[in-house]
């Protein structure tokens, strides 16, 4: 939102600054919340719409930060550890790990231990995996090492530990 807003103040933005446009909101609720109609912003289409990306920004925020806090639950109570990866690969959208006695499937939900306070777990659904350079909808439990190349639709790193929670007919994932 702030680099669209200003693409060269982005790096150098005090929290202030940053906040300015979700501060104002909470003042002018408070005004209203106490009695005191702002006609200029109810009348002002332009200022209603101009309002619009700072909305979508800081829900998509929120959702990312709650978000985050749910999978740490799902991994504590549902998760498989595959543990970290051998390499990562096409910028952090494939994750290549090596996996035993642990059946995969694409519609699972591959989850990432982060370094990042904020959010420290992401996810999203396995969207394809490999064995061998071969595209394949599941890999099955066996008692040898398997090395997978799993597609994701976040990007991964190499410091992540990652964690596999199967999908289940009570649970389902979208695209994250």
């Amino acid at each position: 939102y702030l680099k669209e807003k200003d693409p060269l103040s982005v790096d150098h933005t005090t929290p202030e600054k940053a906040l300015a446009g979700l501060n104002h909101l909470v003042e002018r609720r408070n005004e209203v919340a106490h009695g005191d109609m702002p006609l200029e912003l109810l009348e002002n289409r332009a200022i209603l719409e101009d309002y619009i990306p700072l909305f979508e920004a800081y829900g998509k925020a929120l959702y990312e930060v709650v978000y985050s806090e749910v999978l740490k639950y799902e991994v504590k109570y549902n998760g498989i550890e595959l543990g970290t990866p051998i390499k990562i690969f096409k910028q952090g959208k494939v994750v290549g790990i090596s996996v035993k006695e642990t059946a995969i499937k694409v519609g699972d939900l591959l989850v990432a231990k982060t370094s990042n306070d904020i959010l420290p777990y992401i996810a999203g659904k396995i969207m394809e995996l490999q064995v061998e350079n071969v595209s394949c909808k599941e890999v099955p439990a066996t008692s040898e090492r398997v090395d997978i190349g799993i597609s994701v639709p976040f990007r991964a790193k190499e410091n992540h530990t990652f964690f596999l929670i199967r999908k289940t007919n009570k649970r389902s994932y979208g695209t994250r």
